[in-house]
């Protein structure tokens, strides 16, 4: 690897807030899934952050570059229904980005 003096470095107050989504994405998720008794589909989990105001979602990818960590906590706590889902909806983040423009149509009406 090549390091130049003048190349960009990593910024720690970008650092800190990509840790502070990343637990709050964590926390939303898991307590979502345990609200449901451990009953709920990936699927609704992608639309119900979508319905959410989160804070501090990257620029330009919002929740959607989130989608494998969200995925990746999902997994963790419901590794029998993650392998389940997968097989049922293999894109679950076309559902929820349907699912949004259908709801932004219905909102315009």
């Amino acid at each position: 690897i090549i390091a130049f003096p003048a190349c960009p470095t990593v910024d720690p107050a970008a650092v800190k807030l990509e840790n502070e989504l990343n637990a709050l994405l964590e926390k939303k998720v898991t307590e979502l899934i345990a609200s449901h008794d451990n009953d709920v589909e990936l699927s609704y989990v992608h639309q119900f952050l979508a319905d959410e105001d989160i804070p501090n979602l990257p620029p330009g990818g919002g929740l959607a570059a989130k989608k494998v960590f969200i995925e990746d906590v999902y997994k963790k706590l419901l590794p029998e229904r993650y392998e389940t889902t997968q097989e049922e909806c293999p894109n679950p983040l076309a559902s929820l980005l349907f699912t949004n423009a259908k709801n932004a149509a219905e909102a315009d009406n």
